[in-house]
């Protein structure tokens, strides 16, 4: 109680040192022409002020009145007196400035420590954190930042810094854009690794046999001819009923068909394919996450946060966010449900200490661990695995928002089901793709299939996450962007994809940025302020302008 007391009374004083330094804090703050324009303005109404104070000392006869020793202190008394109070504004200004500013003890030493490392590595790589777009990274793959970089297609230059396994962010920039990522930072990057070391755990308690398949010709790539077939790169989630229908009508005869022409692959696989299909244990429970560990976790957001905010002012802090889901949060409702309780937290920490607010994309990272995922980008050429898989999401306004959850739900399933299926059903559909090689067909056939199938069983906790992560009951100025699968493990060739067409969206949609309500209030506050201020000073100068003149 005593701290919210002694908080109050701190907010209370700063906000009577906004209104008293207003006038002098514009002047400090603004930049280019603006700067020059309201310095000149500043030093006129000074000069203005000085000249109708001593004229207003003269005609008051305040010589008389004032005891000291020089004549020249008794003629200028209340130039004096004002050139006093002037000085002490800009003390107090510059006051209030220190005292607002980091204490030299940081709370963090590892975040102090590691931005330090990597800003400095920008300048040493001629990187501007200030005029360069700079975007959020909440949570993390299972990868590795490295990983990810390297399926994002980026033409780095900079690598993840710092490179310590145990770094609580990373800096890494290419020619378009900085990256920061939050992953010993945010509560994402807490419950991501935490679900890493559930999985390791479940492995190493039940580990799988290992078989080496060598150089088996069932690995090499084998493309199908019909990707060039429809240059379209990026699935429109639908929103119109009628679509939908249609579009939910053709998902189930995609699906059907397929499943009838994949009577055979039910067959017993080869011991490869065994190896190959193998999965990851299931996360079955959720994290456990402490009420201390989630204040934690904001508060080392907010103060990185805080860091990029001082490196970038006067501008935006940031200029989108990038939320990785894991692949272990889709694996059940349960743990969908807190990834979407920990990335709505997460989003609204931001929002709070960066009074930006902006486009939020969310990728579904760790596609390379659903079965079957390495058989469909086995197939795929490279030019395609750059093409995005996933949906746009719609501006949903104020009025539909009831129905957030429907129009949702229907775009979640047309994506795993109708665009999932269509494309699997039309690469596994080429009989002569294997040369007459019947029991590599079925291999193959089966793991597309299989893919299909995991990817439509992870559409509830995928729904569940956008519902509940991206459009929360109060979703304020958030412009959620788009939802997509993208694979980010290490194999260029079978863990890696969908990633490149993501991140092309992510940089053309740096500008829709804005300040958040808040900020704007604030804003308006304080022009108003400086207008008053100013249009005070501008009476008085009038004013003792007039008294001047009547007593001439």
């Amino acid at each position: 109680m005593l701290m919210k007391i002694l908080s109050s009374m701190w907010k209370g004083l700063a906000s009577l040192g906004n209104l008293i330094t207003a006038p002098v804090a514009a002047t400090a703050r603004a930049r280019g022409t603006a700067r020059l324009l309201l310095w000149l303005v500043h030093g006129l109404a000074i000069v203005g002020i000085l000249i109708g104070l001593w004229f207003l000392n003269d005609y008051l006869e305040l010589e008389k009145s004032v005891r000291f020793p020089s004549a020249f202190v008794r003629s200028t008394w209340l130039p004096l007196l004002f050139l006093l109070g002037y000085a002490l504004g800009w003390q107090v200004w510059w006051m209030m400035r220190l005292i607002r500013q980091r204490v030299s003890v940081s709370p963090y030493p590892d975040l102090d420590q590691a931005w330090t490392e990597a800003t400095e590595q920008l300048m040493r790589n001629s990187v501007s954190l200030e005029n360069e777009p700079l975007f959020l990274v909440l949570g993390q793959t299972a990868a590795g930042d490295a990983n990810f970089c390297g399926s994002a297609g980026l033409s780095l230059t900079q690598p993840p810094t710092p490179r310590g396994a145990d770094a609580p962010l990373r800096v890494w920039a290419d020619e378009r854009g900085v990256f920061v990522s939050f992953r010993g930072a945010s509560l994402l990057g807490l419950q991501a690794t935490r679900l890493q070391e559930m999985a390791r755990a479940a492995e190493e308690a039940s580990p799988m046999e290992v078989i080496a398949t060598g150089g088996e010709p069932a690995n090499a790539p084998v493309y199908a001819d019909f990707l060039n077939a429809e240059p379209r790169d990026v699935a429109v989630m639908p929103t119109k009923k009628q679509k939908v229908e249609s579009t939910a009508a053709s998902a189930e005869s995609t699906l059907d068909e397929a499943e009838s022409n994949l009577a055979l692959a039910f067959a017993e696989p080869s011991a490869a394919a065994k190896v190959r299909i193998a999965q990851r244990p299931e996360v079955k429970a959720t994290v456990e996450i402490s009420k201390e560990e989630v204040d934690e976790a904001l508060d080392r957001l907010d103060y990185v946060i805080d860091l990029i905010r001082h490196a970038r002012a006067p501008y935006c802090t940031h200029n989108g966010v990038i939320v990785l889901v894991p692949g272990d949060a889709t694996e059940n409702l349960a743990v969908a449900q807190q990834t979407a309780v920990l990335m709505q937290h997460d989003l609204q920490q931001v929002r709070q200490a960066s009074e930006v607010a902006g486009p939020v994309t969310a990728i579904f990272c760790d596609a390379e661990q659903i079965g079957g995922c390495d058989e469909l980008l086995r197939r795929f050429p490279e030019e395609h695995r750059r093409r995005r898989f996933g949906a746009e999401l719609p501006n949903i306004p104020a009025a539909d928002f009831s129905n957030i959850k429907e129009i949702l739900r229907r775009g979640v399933q047309w994506v795993n089901r109708s665009l999932a299926s269509a494309l699997a059903y039309r690469i596994f559909a080429q009989r002569d793709s294997f040369h007459g090689d019947q029991r590599r067909e079925i291999e193959s056939n089966r793991m597309l299939y299989q893919f299909v199938s995991s990817l439509d069983r992870r559409s509830d906790a995928i729904l569940r996450i956008l519902t509940r992560g991206l459009y929360p009951e109060h979703h304020g100025d958030w412009i959620p962007s788009g939802w997509y699968l993208a694979a980010t493990g290490s194999d260029p060739l079978t863990e890696q994809g969908f990633l490149p067409g993501v991140m092309t969206l992510v940089f053309g949609a740096q500008n829709y940025v804005s300040w958040t309500e808040d900020a704007r209030r604030r804003d308006r506050m304080r022009n108003w302020l400086t207008i008053f201020g100013y249009a005070g000073v501008g009476v008085a100068v009038l004013t003792l302008a007039i008294v001047a003149v009547t007593q001439l």
